[in-house]
């Protein structure tokens, strides 16, 4: 259990300015001390990089609940015969 609060730790840092390792492991040893942090963030950026190059990474600019809610909202206009056209 400690490790996946420290990976999420490390990732909540990391989304701030996208930094290396050593910064991401400065701005999350501001909230926390993670035991072996370096090796838990450099696996956790890893992890996001690689989910990033696959094109499964779980952000609201890659199919995230943003474009789900558009999505839904254009279905559910469609159906009704409301343009969309403006929407897109």
């Amino acid at each position: 259990m400690p490790v996946v609060l420290g990976t999420l730790l490390a990732r909540e840092a990391h989304e701030e300015n996208h930094e290396d390792v050593a910064s991401t492991l400065l701005r999350t040893r501001r909230k926390a001390w993670i035991i072996q942090g370096r090796r838990t963030v450099k696996k956790a950026l890893s992890i996001e990089d690689a989910a990033a190059k696959n094109g499964t990474a779980d952000s609201p600019h890659r199919n995230g609940a943003a474009e789900a809610a558009v999505k839904l909202l254009k279905r559910a206009l469609m159906s009704l015969g409301g343009a969309t056209e403006s929407l897109t």
